[in-house]
């Protein structure tokens, strides 16, 4: 039987009855935990009454499963099952056959979607957490390690990717992969999960992989064999491409500029990592490569980097001014260029602002030029990376619903061979949720569901990924959660502060929570960010929605009609028709709807169900109001 428990409080009080396994927890301890903020008279009370809440809640389960009397309360959890409860029971028993069991139980983090931001309960929850974390992580271990006593490779993956997914540092499950995949004579697989390591751990901790990892993948590249007609490559063109960032030059000769060059450099290393597409070089790489009198091709070639970023600074007066470019390493082409011009006013500001500007724009070119390589090569066997890629082009056409499609099977390829790979799940989610809100999915309700599923597996593998919490904040909107995809989003932009889709979900969720006049700021400066990036008619409709909330529907028409001219898209049309009936503009309406009309969704109910999960029906009902004015009634 499935309980309803309103309130987070009541949630978390419940979770720490729970924990307790049937022991009593004094009132004092329960209302430090969750109304620390409160004096002692006003916690009780409020520990009182959020009690009896969760009394009721749980009567249809059993009506006394919680009790408590003028100290404590407790949990008779001999008469209901718990399974947090049961997972230690589990533990305790430290019988081998029994850690498979305890591992089914745990599904990441401890209580992963509650929020309550009372400091003394989140202190307690992080210790919770840990302790999960640390008892599933030594369970799953313990299987790795009969797996290679007893020789069995299908075992061996399956516990060392259950390792990985709750500690992906965890270097014991990443050696026990690497000789498993080696041995099979799949070298470019071992060495996979080797440099996902090592990046992960230079990118998150400033660390190196352990000696014997190091030794271990060197061994492996000696197993590799060699290519007797093949050009030598460099590293970062074997795997995946690297980005090197050069000092920008000084146009005025001023050498006062040059430690503001290096900070811009530093800064631009430092934003560019954070999206953890591509490795980033040092800036040691960069500031020696760039003394170097050679031509870019060469100097890329003997970094390993496929990129190289470069630039220059002009100062006049009390102005700044930035160029910056992006080379193809190969053949010195321009991805992009772009110029900023500021004012010199404090100088660790403006290079923060530059750096993220300049971040922000180039990432699109980046994926873009990756993904274009990726599908103009024949399709490599067993190349998760490239399966990825290729998905990511398919993903980035936002075009026919057979790209969607290609985008979803090549992730699906990809996880296939690596279900490690984080970025794969989070492509996968969302390219679901794209193919639904462009109208082709013939199934919502079943995308929604592997959306979330694959958003949730993203964050699990790699929850350092700004990308990772824009996929999940995807599946909560997509499935009517438009408070925890605001958090998703907010959670986003805490770890990228570049990465203008995290600002675009913001203004997103915002809308949907209630609060469009807080959307349009996140939503234009994600257009700033990234003024080319190839959903900026996504950004524009979203700004469109905004401002049709805020009952300014000439705005909301014209940023609805921009985002038409770059992509038609019934999403968007909805906006602009929706807008045009408030105007009472009704002539004008009727010469569109057969373009409406003819992008029609695939799935109608599912469609609108997801296009309008407010929070507030009276929002729904204002959406809906401007289509009924001109006779379109959408089902739902």
């Amino acid at each position: 039987m499935d309980v309803d428990v309103p309130g987070q409080k009541e949630r978390a009080l419940l979770a720490i009855l729970a924990t307790a396994a049937g022991s009593p927890v004094t009132r004092d301890r329960l209302a430090g935990l969750l109304w620390s903020d409160r004096a002692d008279p006003q916690a009780r009370d409020s520990l009182k009454h959020a009690l009896a809440s969760l009394k009721r809640s749980l009567n249809p389960l059993d009506p006394d499963v919680i009790a408590w009397d003028r100290t404590s309360a407790w949990m008779a959890v001999d008469r209901v099952e718990v399974d947090t409860v049961a997972y230690d029971r589990i533990l305790r028993e430290h019988l081998p056959e029994r850690d498979f069991l305890a591992l089914s139980l745990y599904r990441g983090d401890f209580l992963a979607g509650i929020r309550v931001a009372d400091a003394a309960f989140q202190e307690w929850l992080l210790v919770e957490r840990a302790r999960h974390a640390n008892s599933a992580e030594d369970a799953a271990l313990r299987c790795l390690q009969r797996a290679v006593d007893n020789e069995d490779p299908s075992t061996i993956v399956s516990c060392a990717e259950a390792v990985l997914a709750i500690n992906s540092f965890n270097e014991e499950a990443c050696r026990a992969l690497m000789r498993h995949w080696s041995s099979r004579g799949e070298t470019a697989r071992a060495l996979s999960v080797f440099h996902r390591l090592e990046d992960g751990l230079r990118r998150n901790i400033g660390a190196n992989p352990e000696v014997a990892t190091m030794e271990l993948a060197a061994t492996v590249r000696l197993t590799r064999a060699p290519a007797s007609t093949a050009e030598p490559v460099a590293p970062g063109l074997a795997g995946r491409p690297a980005v090197a960032v050069l000092p920008f030059q000084s146009e005025s000769g001023d050498p006062n500029l040059s430690h503001l060059s290096l900070g811009i450099a530093e800064d631009l290393i430092a934003s560019l990592a954070q999206y953890r597409w591509f490795p980033v070089l040092s800036r040691n790489a960069g500031v020696a490569a760039a003394n170097e009198s050679r031509p870019l091709p060469e100097i890329a070639n003997s970094l390993g980097a496929r990129y190289l970023l470069e630039g220059s600074i002009r100062l006049s007066g009390q102005r700044i001014r930035l160029n910056g470019r992006l080379l193809d390493g190969e053949t010195a082409e321009t991805l992009w260029a772009g110029r900023y011009d500021r004012d010199l006013t404090d100088i660790a500001d403006l290079q923060d602002e530059l750096a993220r500007r300049v971040a922000g724009a180039i990432e699109p070119e980046l994926l873009i030029g990756e993904s274009r390589r990726a599908r103009a090569r024949p399709p490599a066997t067993g190349d998760a990376y490239d399966f990825h890629m290729r998905g990511v082009w398919h993903h980035n056409q936002q075009d026919r619903a057979e790209d969607f499609a290609q985008a979803i099977v090549w992730q699906r390829r990809a996880i296939e061979i690596d279900p490690g790979f984080a970025r794969a799940h989070m492509v996968l989610a969302r390219s679901l949720y794209a193919r639904s809100l462009h109208g082709y999915s013939a199934d919502t309700h079943t995308d929604a569901a592997e959306c979330s599923t694959a958003a949730s597996r993203a964050v699990a593998l790699d929850s350092a990924d700004a990308y990772s919490h824009y996929a999940m904040c995807l599946a909560h909107l997509m499935d009517s959660r438009p408070a925890e995809a605001l958090a998703a989003a907010e959670r986003a932009i805490s770890i990228n502060p570049s990465l203008a889709l995290a600002y675009n979900a913001v203004g997103w969720s915002r809308i949907f929570v209630g609060r469009p006049t807080e959307a349009i700021e996140p939503l234009e400066f994600a257009i700033r960010l990234s003024p080319r990036d190839p959903l900026t008619y996504l950004f524009l409709s979203r700004l469109a929605l905004a401002h049709y909330h805020l009952g300014d529907y000439v705005s909301a028409l014209h940023f609805s009609e921009q985002a038409l001219s770059l992509r038609k898209r019934h999403f968007i049309g909805v906006i602009q028709l929706a807008a045009l009936g408030q105007l009472n503009r009704l002539d004008e309406a009727k010469g569109l709807i057969p373009a409406f009309v003819e992008f029609a969704p695939a799935d109608p109910n599912g469609y609108w169900k997801m296009l309008t999960n407010y929070r507030s029906s009276s929002d729904r009902e204002h959406l809906l109001d401007g289509l009924q004015r001109l006779g379109i009634a959408p089902e739902i």
